[in-house]
């Protein structure tokens, strides 16, 4: 591909030499959760398929977690790239302890395969609690205008003592509230707090022995708060090498395109193909032992927002179909009442 440079003087064209990309890289990221149950997911895509830099997502893959002690375990696939296993962590043939350490492999139908590093199941370190403080904040609108409202700012509080080493954290986020559409019908919604959900910590560059009300996230005060908000923290102890991952991967997706910007740089990997193993390889996989926490936060507490339904005609008429039609076309939403939720 060649582009043309023209000046006022000039019409001369000057080639440009293609970019140098490479033609294919594979890109498999996943995770083992320890709780009851365990759940292991698995991503495998391919990337820049015809210089288009659009991942294509690759199903029928045999994806399979191994431990060091020699047993294997197959995950269920999927068309879409994704694969999952849910596990009873006493399962008599694939049973997950501490301080054992677990790889995922990866062979594609074209039998090429990739297989991470070995990463171990370090003990758990229990949080506490959460916390939630509010406060006026400006913030940007949709149109661009600075307006102030209120804001939640959620905090965790948990000990950070482990015997021998400082232990490295993430924490995953998911919210969840109710929504009640013009018909009547109460939807329970949980989804991701955030997209990129990048929260990781080094309790060395802390120096204390405990957190308390460490800040995680904020979020404004809206009709996700009118009929009861949970926040939901995920607390997970993960090795040395998953919070270097995550910390280039926050740097990485909070770029601003300034001059202040860290270099742009391929993120680290541990993911290796066995085929060749120069291959372009991306992606990470880790273990953790992970707890929930739940807070809630009623609507007397930030004083009635105005809830999402009706909604208010935009040019003379809703859009339609939206979520007070039917509260289902909230992403993440569901018609029954989780076991945990208690108001």
């Amino acid at each position: 591909m060649s582009a043309a440079l023209f000046w006022y003087a000039c019409v001369d064209e000057i080639q440009l030499a293609p970019p140098d990309l490479p033609d294919s890289g594979m890109l498999v990221q996943g995770k083992m959760l320890y709780g009851y149950p365990a759940q292991i997911t698995a991503e495998v895509f391919e990337l820049y398929t015809l210089s288009s830099n659009l991942p294509r997502p690759i199903g029928g893959a045999k994806v399979t977690l191994e431990d060091n002690q020699n047993r294997s375990i197959p995950l269920l696939s999927s068309a879409t790239g994704f694969y999952f296993l849910t596990l009873n962590p006493d399962h008599p043939d694939f049973p997950l302890l501490e301080g054992n350490s677990y790889r995922l492999k990866v062979e594609l139908p074209n039998g090429r395969a990739y297989q991470s590093a070995w990463e171990t199941l370090l003990p758990a370190i229990r949080p506490d609690s959460l916390s939630v403080q509010f406060a006026l904040q400006e913030y940007t609108d949709g149109r661009g205008e600075l307006r102030t409202d209120t804001f939640a700012r959620f905090g965790i509080h948990t000990p950070l003592q482990a015997t021998g080493q400082a232990p490295f954290f993430r924490w995953e986020l998911e919210q969840g509230y109710k929504l009640t559409d013009d018909e009547g019908k109460t939807c329970y919604v949980v989804r991701d707090f955030l997209s990129d959900n990048v929260f990781a910590l080094n309790s060395a560059t802390v120096g204390v022995g405990r957190l308390d009300n460490y800040f995680l996230t904020d979020t404004r005060v809206d009709y996700r708060f009118a009929e009861g908000f949970y926040m939901i923290a995920y607390q997970q102890r993960i090795s040395g090498d998953a919070f270097g991952y995550f910390e280039e991967l926050k740097q990485l997706l909070s770029k601003k395109g300034t001059l202040f910007d860290p270099p742009v740089g391929a993120i680290r990997s541990n993911i290796t193909g066995l085929n060749e193993p120069e291959e372009l390889t991306y992606g990470f996989f880790y273990v953790a032992r992970q707890d929930t926490l739940r807070l809630y936060v009623s609507p007397e507490a930030v004083n009635y927002p105005k809830p999402y339904c009706p909604l208010p005609p935009i040019n003379g008429s809703a859009p339609n179909p939206n979520a007070c039609d039917d509260c289902l076309l909230e992403l993440g939403a569901v018609t029954f009442k989780p076991d945990w939720w208690e108001f």
